[in-house]
């Protein structure tokens, strides 16, 4: 029978003796890669070429986008939580500013909102009102009075703890947080009295002109309530409509009255 044919490479040789005395060459022979690779009956089958045709992308209409969140943890209503408007009936914001003349009025209800207007920051709204109003707690708190003359004047403050919104859109923990309603009237303001817990919905005051709205009483179309969202550093302010969620009206040309002349200075 014929020999297997066997490939390979040779290498070393191994000499010695054998038992006759005679030299014995030994040839040590060391397969070949080409060896090393198993026939091709014994090989895994070929993976076979995809068939399957891509997916069409999905159209932009039937993706629905995620809930803007809001724009830092504190802001917003959300976390289950809700709050009473300062004054009942319909919102809306303060649209009379008085000219240089007695009894003469413009109509810039753009300064009213939180921003910067008329080359300062205002932060807070102004919320109409005639004097007198009963101004509601927004949420349950700690409610204290203060009075600075040359600002808010006569002023209630609600202190109170809010959810906060981790990023992952989940509530958790709390932050304090406060509420300043503004220009309230002398005698509706205990000043030096304790502080006490209050309700949401509670009077903590009423509609004045203390402060810098001096004179804005009733007869006086400028007649309203400062309401500001702060922390209790009275750095960080917070847009109080962005805030609390309040569908507060703003006026329009439809608003003004004949007499008032057009505001243009934003």
């Amino acid at each position: 029978m014929a020999a297997a044919r066997l490939r390979g490479t040779y290498g070393r040789s191994a000499i010695g003796l054998g038992t006759s005395g005679l030299v014995v060459a030994v040839a040590v022979i060391v397969p070949t890669f080409a060896e090393a690779t198993p026939p091709k009956a014994l090989r895994a089958p070929e993976p076979a070429a995809s068939t399957a045709q891509p997916q069409a992308p999905v159209p932009m209409s039937k993706i629905t986008a995620a809930a803007p969140r809001p724009r830092n943890p504190d802001e917003g209503s959300g976390c289950g939580r809700s709050f009473h408007p300062p004054v009942d009936g319909k919102l809306a914001l303060r649209g009379a500013y008085r000219t240089g003349r007695a009894k003469s009025y413009k109509f810039c209800p753009t300064w009213s909102g939180f921003g910067h207007v008329r080359g300062r920051f205002h932060g807070g709204i102004d919320v109409s009102a005639t004097t007198g109003t009963p101004v509601r707690a927004g949420t349950d708190g700690t409610l204290t009075y203060g009075n600075n003359p040359g600002g808010f004047g006569k002023y209630a403050r609600l202190s109170f703890q809010h959810p906060k919104r981790g990023r992952d859109g989940t509530c958790h923990g709390s932050t304090e947080l406060e509420i300043i309603y503004a220009h309230l009237l002398d005698e509706s303001v205990k000043i030096g009295a304790p502080p006490r817990h209050v309700r949401a919905g509670e009077v903590v005051g009423r509609v004045g002109c203390t402060g810098n709205a001096r004179g804005m009483c009733s007869p006086s179309p400028e007649s309203h309530v400062h309401v500001t969202v702060q922390r209790p550093d009275a750095r960080g302010r917070i847009d109080p409509l962005a805030f609390f969620g309040w569908q507060v009206h703003r006026p329009d040309e439809g608003d003004k009255a004949s007499e008032w002349a057009s505001c243009f200075e934003r």
